[in-house]
């Protein structure tokens, strides 16, 4: 978190999305949504990793009225007016206004996309402010196979092979591509093919493994992603045919 918030001057003016009109306290004539509000958040963007949580204050300006409660959507993510999310995340949220300023807290899902959108609505005005989301790539993998050796006889063995991916601190981001693939030995005459690659869910991917010859032998998969410092990933694991 940063400990300056950061200031945004908000240009995107949104339609409401499902909310009824709020009521205003001397209301004064009707101004543009985006001439109501002003932003400030404690960071610039969030991590699509189902934990990260960033605070966003509305700050309502002196043009309008005081409004008794504003009322908040979201793209991504989820809204609550406090740090302790409960059981049902919700995406839109209406908050008490006080002092004409209103926050609204931001946690994050592992479903990407590039920006979320968080609109404030006063009545049938309405304004949006940008936040950049960011890929939560996996620190560490495990990768195991359903099965590991096999018995001579068929040329139709296939079994799983199963990477779970790990952060310290949250999830991953759904859709991580896991690229798989075989390393043959000298002395291996097995003849398989095992899926290219896997986009991860809910931190798992899976590719299959298939053997085409009656030969014996044994070889590597090789499991391989993208991590969080832009670098790589990779773990094998021996497949015995006997």
């Amino acid at each position: 978190m940063y400990s300056k918030l950061l200031k945004y001057r908000v240009v995107f003016l949104f339609p409401a999305l499902s909310f009824m009109g709020c009521e205003l306290e001397n209301p004064v004539a009707p101004v543009d949504g985006c001439d109501m509000f002003s932003f400030s958040t404690d960071s610039e963007s969030i991590l699509a990793d189902s934990s990260s949580q960033m605070a966003i204050t509305v700050h309502i300006n002196e043009n309008v009225g005081q409004p008794k409660k504003v009322k908040f959507g979201t793209n991504f993510g989820y809204l609550d007016s406090t740090y302790n999310f409960g059981d049902t995340p919700v995406k839109e949220l209406a908050i008490n206004a006080k002092n004409r300023v209103v926050k609204v807290i931001l946690k994050s899902e592992t479903n990407f996309t590039e920006n979320a959108f968080i609109t404030a609505f006063i009545g049938n005005n309405s304004c949006s402010i940008k936040i950049p989301v960011k890929w939560a790539y996996p620190e560490d993998m495990i990768l195991t196979a359903r099965k590991v050796k096999f018995a001579s006889g068929t040329s139709k063995d296939s079994t799983i092979i199963k990477v779970s991916l790990f952060r310290q601190s949250g999830k991953v981001t759904n859709s991580s591509k896991v690229n798989f693939s075989i390393i043959t030995t000298d002395s291996s005459k097995v003849q398989a093919d095992i899926t290219p690659f896997s986009l991860s869910k809910n931190q798992m991917a899976n590719a299959t493994l298939r053997r085409y010859s009656n030969d014996t032998g044994e070889f590597f998969v090789k499991a391989e992603t993208q991590n969080n410092i832009g670098g790589t990933i990779a773990k094998t694991i021996k497949i015995t045919f006997e």
